[in-house]
């Protein structure tokens, strides 16, 4: 009942830790020999667990008893141990030993032989060189070294957790300023300064914690900043903003949690070197108080004490038990958490059909790239889905094969399972293979796979902030490909590199070498991908939805380059895309997937002239229709800005001076009424997005802005947050948007707390229920996570989060640019019909004009940063003005061959 509770992906991640036996009995074990040893009082001690004496009880580990209590002479403290005093309490009662009758300073003046004694049936592995029982100081030694190593690793990884969320949230000079000091503290001689400590102070556990928590604190801050840094950009940290949560809650409650993957599985390792290193002090004689009961001491005692081997024998074996214990533990933590591992047994596909690679003698020898019969099998919860059904195709030399289907059909995991870049053993191949040159790539070698990709294929992922590493720069990126595959000298790489880059039209690509994905827009950071990919001039290019973040220009622009390089390097390509539009001039045949079965393949020419399959018309007939809502008379203004302005300045040397600016945003103005839609078209970095998030104080900027007539520029973050209900914001990508790790109706109730909209959380829940029916959507759905639904869902549970506030105004960024028509239409008409029914004001960004056509008033067209045009949207359409708006209304509705 409680897995049942866990979310998929944790349920998903315990299961494969329970799989791992090693690692699940390593913790049993831990955890029991842990367990016993916090009662080491009631095992190993020289004062008795009961006595009872002349009807009297008597509990010696709570209390303390002198000899006079039982009878003797003498007002001292009782010795258990003395004959005497035994022979007094038996003679009148009882007592109840602990069954090892030594505490680990008990020293045994009863030896047969000289200290160090062998072991004996008294002193089960010997005493030390002072007559201790080494069993009782094992025990107790074993408490302090897991108590102490527990206490540090919990300390440093909150300390370090903070510091490096704090890194990598806010970043700029916080960041700069505490790498700095990390470098330099972590630079240090840390066992030298420790023994200098130590010998200075007279050290203690306590003491002893604080000095080794003053440099331990540092193993976990990168892991932390590196996290924080990536998720900070995305899109779903900005929704929040949006919403008015602060910053302590965002970190918490959004960023943490992805953070915790990588610090969950590193706890387990700090911990045995946090007991390595005490072990390793005491071993000098810098560790705890002389006395006290240490592994570190002991192994120090056998080794001074060679005659003795059973000192330094035991020691060893209980350090490398617990040591051994511990790397077990977290390599089956580590191992539950990686995407890529699954040790649990693979189910049977529903009809039993047993997995087998199918090789086809009849392969035509002139295809390039060949998929027989393909099947793709994703198992989870002990249940395998079939994702692609029977799949076969070919693809020759110089020829562009487009896939096209909505989202599901099962599209990108055909093209994923060439380069097998699936989640083995998740995922699998009941039937069928792949062919590169008539050489089968299911089941190749991990050397020819790594030989292929990026050399021989290449590929162009859809989302390029989630492809692109956010810690490596534009220069790193590309670089390393042609380092890999090419051997490039430094200079070399660095002449290709800006090559390249012009070839994909990237603005000032000398200036943006040693930028990081996220100081790109998204039109530029797919345009690094596509370099990236034809770095090696490869034989076949998979581009798997590669101008869905483009405006109509660049892709024009994008497709003639991707059609010249086909040419001249008679290069394939595989094109999995949504837009039909460019499938029609740019494919040379097509192959339409529904459901992960392929319904039809045929000529382009004769699938758009006369399409076969009903899913084919279907998909054909899928267009934006329609026209804006008019406005009512009279309506109010909600929102105008004056000059705005957006600055990124360029720094260059040690001291980060500025030498200029990229000026994304520059001196805009607007005003939008209620029940109008503005839409702002342009070309990727024409600032339509960083004028979006400056609207909304997302984004620093300069000039006036006013909402319902309130002047907000200046506004603090706790004065700006009651605005932010009524100012909302819907993303491009829907699944960015949205936090994975909350539940649909955490991430739609999220703006109702903050705002304390409802009264308890049984109005919140109905408040829900209510937008989710609204925006077409299952209330019942509202406790599941957003990567159970499709693209198309996810956007409405993006539109709903922000239609539950009843904003006045919602900025849509792109809304529909990552959907197939079929959706697109639907989210248009949703969008159109809250429109209608709550009267408000859209900002619609888009570079699609058929979507901007259908819902737009008026349309403002961006270059570089400044407006070239503004205008009705008939007007704009039927007698644009500056060439640039003609360009990109050609590029649109005349697109030519390419």
């Amino acid at each position: 009942m409680a897995l049942m509770q866990l979310s998929p992906l944790n349920q998903r991640r315990l299961r494969n830790f329970f799989a791992n036996r090693r690692g699940v009995w390593s913790l049993w074990l831990f955890l029991l020999l842990f367990f016993v040893t916090l009662f080491a009082e009631l095992i190993a001690n020289d004062k008795p667990l009961i006595i009872k004496y002349n009807e009297a009880w008597y509990f010696p580990q709570l209390y303390d008893y002198t000899e006079e209590q039982f009878g003797g002479d003498l007002p001292l403290p009782a010795n258990y141990r003395d004959p005497t005093v035994q022979a007094l309490i038996n003679a009148h009662g009882w007592m109840l030993n602990t069954l090892i009758p030594y505490s680990y300073d008990t020293i045994n003046y009863n030896l047969p032989t000289p200290a160090p004694s062998a072991p004996s049936q008294e002193n089960w592995l010997g005493t030390d060189d002072q007559g201790r029982d080494v069993l009782a100081r094992l025990i107790y030694g074993f408490r302090i070294s897991v108590l102490f190593g527990l206490i540090l690793t919990v300390l440093s990884s909150v300390i370090g957790i903070a510091a490096g969320a704090v890194q990598g949230y806010f970043g700029g000079w916080i960041d700069l300023l505490s790498q700095r000091f990390i470098e330099i503290w972590s630079s240090m001689p840390t066992l030298y300064i420790l023994i200098i400590l130590a010998s200075v102070i007279e050290p203690n556990f306590w003491w002893l914690l604080i000095i080794m928590l003053l440099f331990s604190w540092m193993s976990l801050v990168g892991v932390v900043r590196a996290e924080f840094l990536r998720a900070r950009n995305f899109d779903y940290i900005r929704a929040a903003k949006a919403l008015g949560v602060g910053n302590t809650t965002i970190m918490l409650r959004h960023t943490l949690p992805n953070a915790m993957v990588a610090t969950l599985t590193m706890l387990p390792f700090i911990m045995s070197g946090s007991v390595t290193t005490l072990t390793a002090l005491d071993f000098l004689g810098f560790g705890l108080p002389v006395g006290s009961p240490s592994l570190g001491e002991l192994l120090l005692q056998g080794r001074n004490n060679l005659q003795a081997p059973w000192l330094g024998i035991t020691a060893f074996v209980v350090l490398a038990l617990m040591l051994s214990l511990l790397i077990f533990v977290g390599e089956a933590v580590r191992d539950a958490f990686d995407p890529r591992k699954n040790t649990t047994k693979l189910p049977s596909l529903p009809n039993g059909e047993q997995a087998h690679l199918h090789q086809d003698s009849l392969i035509n020898n002139d295809n390039l790239l060949a998929v027989h019969d393909l099947s793709v099998a994703f198992h989870q919860s002990g249940v395998a889905h079939l994702a692609v059904k029977g799949v076969s195709f070919h693809l020759n030399k110089g020829e562009t094969l487009a896939i096209v289907g909505e989202s599901g059909s099962g599209k990108s995991v055909t093209a994923l399972s060439i380069l097998q870049l699936l989640p083995y053993p998740l995922a699998s191949h009941p039937t069928g293979n792949i062919y590169f040159r008539q050489q089968a790539l299911l089941g190749a070698s991990p050397a020819m796979i790594r030989n292929i990709r990026g050399n021989r294929i290449s590929i162009i992922f859809q989302e390029p902030m989630t492809s692109l590493n956010p810690l490596h720069t534009i220069r790193q990126q590309i670089g390393e490909v042609l380092f890999l595959h090419k051997k490039m000298s430094v200079a070399q790489a660095h002449t290709r590199i800006l090559e390249l880059l012009a070839l994909v039209g990237l603005p000032d690509a000398e200036k943006r070498l040693n930028a990081y994905p996220h100081q790109l827009s998204g039109g530029q950071r797919q345009r690094v991908m596509i370099a990236m990919a034809l770095a090696n001039e490869p034989d076949i290019l998979i581009a798997d939805e590669p101008t869905t973040a483009l405006d109509v220009t660049i892709q024009a622009q994008i497709l003639q380059l991707l059609k010249q390089l086909q040419q001249n390097l008679q290069m394939a390509m595989l094109f999995i895309t949504h837009d039909l539009s460019i499938v029609r001039k740019f494919a040379d045949r097509v192959c339409v997937m529904q459901q992960g079965e392929l319904v039809e393949a045929a000529e382009t020419e004769n699938f758009f002239a006369n399409p076969q399959h009903p899913y084919s018309q279907r998909l054909l007939n899928a267009k934006p229709s329609g026209k804006a809502i008019a406005m009512l008379p009279n309506a109010p203004e909600i929102l105008s800005a004056e000059q705005i302005k957006v600055w990124f300045p360029l720094k260059q040397g040690i001291l980060q001076r500025t030498t200029d600016y990229i000026k994304a945003v520059d001196g805009v103005s607007l005003r939008v009424k209620a029940g109008q839609t503005l839409g702002i078209v342009g070309e990727s970095g024409s600032g339509k997005t960083t004028l979006g998030l400056a609207l909304l104080r997302l984004e620093k900027s300069q000039g006036i802005i006013r909402f319902q007539n309130n002047e907000i520029q200046g506004l603090s973050t706790a004065e700006l947050r009651p605005l932010r209900c009524a100012m909302q914001i819907v993303f491009q990508d829907p699944f960015s948007s949205l936090s994975p790790r909350l539940s649909i109706g955490q991430i739609i109730g999220e703006g109702l707390e903050v705002h304390q909209i409802g009264g308890n959380v049984a109005e919140r829940e109905q408040l829900i229920i209510k937008v989710l029916q609204e925006v077409g959507l299952d209330p019942d759905t509202r406790h599941r996570y957003p990567h159970e639904f499709s693209g198309g869902q996810r956007q409405r549970v993006a539109i709903a989060r922000a239609m539950v506030l009843k904003p006045k105004l919602v900025i849509l960024d792109e809304p529909t640019s990552a959907l197939d028509r079929s959706v697109q239409a639907q989210i248009i008409d949703l969008l159109r019909d809250l429109q209608a029914r709550y009267q408000l004001a859209y900002i619609f960004i888009s570079h699609d004009l058929a979507v901007i056509r259908a819902l737009s008033d008026e349309i403002m067209v961006m270059k570089a940063g400044q407006v070239v045009e503004q205008g009705a949207t008939n007007t704009i359409f039927t007698h644009p003005q500056q060439p640039y708006t003609k360009a990109l209304i050609a590029a649109a509705f005349d697109l030519e061959a390419v």
